[in-house]
């Protein structure tokens, strides 16, 4: 998970055009990657703890998931900007 050992937060992207600034390819990019389960769990759990995060251990406890799965669908939740590493 990058080596980062803080936690994983929400982006401010994840308002879904609440201003009016969003891009269609950004919507797009979200609402894909939120187009599975596991990832979807996961970005409804970081909404919960929003806007402290959670580390990584504890959202694998949480989901009941393998590290290196919950590694792939972070990387996946990241690349379309809905959630960082602190």
């Amino acid at each position: 998970m990058h080596g980062s050992p803080g936690k994983l937060r929400l982006t401010s992207f994840y308002h879904f055009d609440k201003f009016g600034n969003m891009k269609k390819s950004e919507a797009l990019a979200a609402l894909g990657a939120l187009a599975q389960e596991t990832r979807l769990e996961l970005f409804r759990l970081l909404v919960q703890f929003a806007p402290n995060g959670l580390p990584a251990g504890e959202i694998a406890e949480k989901l009941g998931v393998p590290a290196p799965t919950l590694s792939f669908h972070l990387k996946e939740l990241s690349r379309a900007g809905l959630i960082e590493y602190r």
